[in-house]
């Protein structure tokens, strides 16, 4: 086994001489076709390596609306904001002794409401 190691391991033959070449100017060369005429062209626009997204187009205004077709409840509800706002400035200016925290409340409550109430009103539109 130690025979067959060392055949494994051993360099390779060498290789045989090589034959009798033929020197290159005996060679027929083969003949290249001709190339073109290179003409100096614009390189295409590179593309960008970031897809943009497309212009945004105008839309047309939308058309307004008739006047005469409005929400039944616009006006009422406006009508009830103001009222509202009036009780509650009524009730502040009438009770000035009462509790400084109670008021608050009455004020922030009566605002927020009608402030609700007129924003129900403008958004029937």
């Amino acid at each position: 086994h130690v025979s067959r190691a060392r055949r494994a391991t051993a360099a390779p033959p060498p290789a045989p001489a090589p034959g009798p070449q033929t020197p290159p100017a005996e060679r027929a060369p083969t003949p290249e076709p001709p190339r073109p005429p290179l003409w100096e062209e614009e390189a295409p626009p590179k593309r960008p390596s970031v897809e943009l997204a497309p212009e945004p187009r105008e839309t047309p205004p939308p058309a307004p609306q008739p006047r005469g077709g409005g929400i039944p409840l616009a006006l009422p509800l406006r009508l009830l904001a103001l009222l509202t706002l009036g009780y509650t400035v009524a009730f502040v200016a009438l009770n000035p002794g009462a509790d400084p925290w109670a008021l608050a409340g009455v004020v922030l409550g009566g605002l927020g409401l009608a402030l609700t109430e007129w924003s129900l009103a403008t958004s029937l539109r």
